[in-house]
């Protein structure tokens, strides 16, 4: 049928629905609405409901109504219901069997979820918080990536810089830290005001600006509001009054801050080329240099009153025998101004910011300069620190490579003068002092740093363990080093390297043995290390449990077996106990294996997988156990994330995302440490309350939030006899460790 046909149906559908609209109104007008008839209503001029005998009218209308459409002005049809479809439906309460089939593919672990034998839910202890809370006594780490200069002396024996979302005031001569705790994030940017002790911290994400003294900790001032991504640079002025704030938007925006008075006075959006520093004239509020890429410029801060404004005064010339590049840092010599750039090179502008002379300092970037009296110090990544008199000859070089280290790995990211001492802040995360006068160094601080390659910083830190017979704790980052500390003196008593199987394979997992002896390594290759911690960590044995990375490894209470898991979706089961790795038995998953649970008399293993299933089997046969044969199990450990001894740490509906990374039993066995986001939370243990609600949730216990924490938590362990708590953070290669107070 052609198109003409298909207009003469719709034009004879249209005039019988005319037709029908007529009767509608030929039937009113006749009289049908007399005494005890039903009341017509009429919407926009049309019947919204009426009642006839005519059977054409019934069809067209289909018990439905018409309306004016108050968008297009048409009539629309609106169907109306059925009476039938009206009728009340019985409710019907879900089965228990309904409710199993809905939990096996939404949750299944909580089909394997039974109380003890005699369990009374709503007791009234479990409905409260823990009575214990934890501080933050101890960071292990110094950030430097993605940040520079953030390294200062606070006196004489108090040193200043960050790791994580922390600000980190660390006594040298006690061996104890004080901490800035006002950030949320991970703070990117630090300045320090030596005449006032002043010190500003920037963050990622939600960039906020805290001012605070760095002799007492106190916050002074929060500042925020304007930056985005990220605060990548702070800079005091001379009074200390102004803070001057560089943000890593699009822009590269620039704000001005009377932190006194907690307001933005002044502000400049630069460009889209990068700005990386900024730095205030000596004894000057007013004016300051940026540099950045392809970017040399001085900005002018005015004052009309009580009116601030920012603009730039003047860029800086290059001439002939410059090179527009990456400018990175920037300093003073005099009157001066000296920047250091990405060439290697050392350039000085007069007081007409002009390109006065060009030294050629290092074989790769200069990355940070300082001033001690009267000489310029700087620092680049080649790994050299340089002194230079005014002449920009050169008085001294102190090479910072370590033996058996990387020249990238020892490259300069921030230099502060105290005096003949140099600090010296190193992109391995290690911190020297100095001495100008001899060229003495003092190893201060070394922590994990991650895999630095060609294009800057990669990997992360999983490895962490406790000693079951000390206070000694060892961790392990993709540096490839394994490192053992004593978290009494919170010194590294022990390093060495654990080089895997090739490029990429790095440690994943630690495990210290429950009598000491043995410290064991998984790796991301599937190879597993043993290392003798009576002959000097030693390795002993290395084994091959599959070709995919091992995700656990767990000893037995009694060191007789270990259980390692792998990404094959197996778990084997080793004999550990004359140190020949022999496999007993092996265990079939369904998923990646994140955790293993030993039983107390080492008879069985509580697993759970990624899929979030929790299954238990008999050792070493590796037979699957119905997991109402183990509800009066007792366990040796508790790290499983799935499980009704945890079901409490998950909020709302558990299977709506994997927001939490670890949760760890107390040896006591009355709570439960666990992560979740930034956040370190802690509740009592078991951590059941009174199981799922009516809606099928299990609601989040009362616990306690401990912040800021890492920016990944990657691993929790309790320490010491309980005393401690011990976490680490994946991308930012920190350790924290947590004191246990009463609360």
């Amino acid at each position: 049928m052609g198109a003409g046909g298909s207009a003469q149906l719709v034009q004879e559908h249209l005039d019988k629905q005319d037709a029908c609209i007529k009767k509608i109104h030929a039937a009113l007008e006749s009289g049908a609405a007399g005494p005890g008839a039903p009341v017509s209503a009429f919407i926009d001029g049309e019947p919204a409901e009426c009642h006839s005998d005519d059977s054409d009218i019934e069809d067209e209308l289909q018990l439905g109504r018409y309306v004016l459409n108050e968008h297009s002005k048409r009539k629309t049809y609106v169907p109306e219901k059925d009476d039938e479809d009206e009728k009340d439906v019985e409710w019907k309460e879900i089965t228990d069997e309904e409710r199993r089939n809905e939990l096996s593919y939404s949750r299944p672990w909580l089909l394997n979820t039974l109380p003890p034998t005699n369990w009374e839910y709503n007791v009234t202890d479990r409905d409260k918080a823990p009575s214990v809370k934890l501080t933050l006594e101890h960071v292990y780490g110094y950030r430097t990536r993605g940040s520079r200069n953030t390294l200062y002396w606070v006196g004489d024996k108090r040193i200043m810089y960050t790791a994580a979302s922390v600000g980190i005031v660390h006594d040298l001569a006690e061996g104890k830290q004080a901490f800035c705790q006002d950030h949320s994030s991970t703070i990117t940017a630090l300045a320090f005001h030596k005449g006032r002790n002043l010190a500003a911290t920037g963050q990622a994400t939600v960039c906020t600006i805290s001012v605070w003294d760095a002799l007492t900790q106190k916050s002074l001032a929060k500042l925020g509001g304007y930056h985005k991504t990220a605060v990548c640079a702070l800079e005091f002025a001379h009074s200390g009054d102004l803070l001057v704030s560089l943000g890593m938007d699009e822009h590269n925006s620039i704000g001005v801050y009377d932190w006194q008075q907690g307001c933005k006075v002044a502000c400049f959006e630069t460009g889209y080329r990068r700005i990386l520093e900024l730095k205030f004239v000596p004894n000057s509020d007013s004016e300051f240099v940026a540099v950045g890429q392809k970017t040399l410029t001085r900005f002018a801060i005015g004052k009309d009153g009580c009116d601030y404004s920012l603009k730039p005064a003047q860029k800086g010339q290059l001439g002939k025998r410059g090179r527009n590049q990456a400018f990175l840092c920037a300093g003073f010599l005099g009157p001066d101004v000296v920047v250091g750039t990405a060439g290697g090179e050392i350039y000085r502008f007069d007081s007409d910011f002009k390109l006065a002379e060009i030294c050629y300092a290092h074989s790769g970037h200069v990355t940070s300069m300082t001033q001690h009296g009267d000489l310029l110090v700087t620092g680049g990544m080649d790994g050299w620190v340089n002194v230079w008199d005014a002449k920009f000859t050169r008085v001294s070089s102190i090479s910072m490579c370590s033996k058996g280290s990387r020249v990238r790995a020892s490259g300069v990211r921030a230099l502060d003068c105290r005096g003949d001492q140099l600090l010296v802040g190193c992109m391995d995360s290690s911190i020297t002092s100095v001495d100008l006068t001899d060229k003495s160094k003092c190893a201060l601080a070394r922590y994990h740093c991650g895999e630095i390659g060609s294009n800057g910083f990669y990997g992360e830190m999983w490895g962490l363990c406790e000693d079951p017979n000390g206070p000694r704790f060892a961790t392990a980052s993709d540096d490839g080093i394994l490192r053992v500390w004593d978290s009494k003196s919170h010194v590294c008593v022990h390093e060495a390297p654990i080089a895997g199987e090739g490029i990429g394979d790095y440690a994943r997992v630690l495990e210290w043995s429950t009598d000491g002896r043995w410290l064991s390594v998984g790796f991301q290759r599937g190879y597993v290390a043993l290392f003798d911690t009576q002959m000097g960590f030693s390795e002993f044995l290395r084994i091959r449990s599959g070709r995919r990375r091992v995700s656990v490894l767990k000893f037995s209470p009694d060191s007789k077996y270990l259980a390692v898991a792998n990404g094959e979706h197996t778990v084997t089961i080793y004999e550990a106990e004359p140190m020949t790795m022999r496999e007993v038995g092996v265990i079939k998953y369904t998923s990646v294996c994140v955790s293993v649970d030993w039983s107390k008399d080492g008879q069985h293993v509580r697993c759970s997988a990624q899929d979030w299933n929790l299954k238990y089997y008999a050792v070493p046969s590796g037979e699957e156990v119905p997991a109402v044969e183990m509800r009066d199990t007792e366990w040796a450990s508790s790290t499983t994330l799935l499980g009704w001894n945890v079901q409490g740490i998950w909020p709302g509906d558990v299977a709506s995302g994997q927001e939490i990374n670890v949760a760890t039993r107390s040896h006591n066995g009355r709570w439960l440490a666990s992560d979740a986001v930034s956040e370190l939370r802690l509740f009592r243990y078991p951590c059941v309350g009174s199981g799922l609600d009516a809606t099928g949730q299990l609601p989040r216990r009362p616990q306690r939030v401990h912040e800021p924490s890492q920016t990944n938590t990657t691993g929790v362990r309790w320490h010491s006899g309980d005393t401690h708590v011990l976490t680490i953070g994946g991308a930012d290669n920190t350790i924290f460790q947590w004191k246990v107070d009463e609360a």
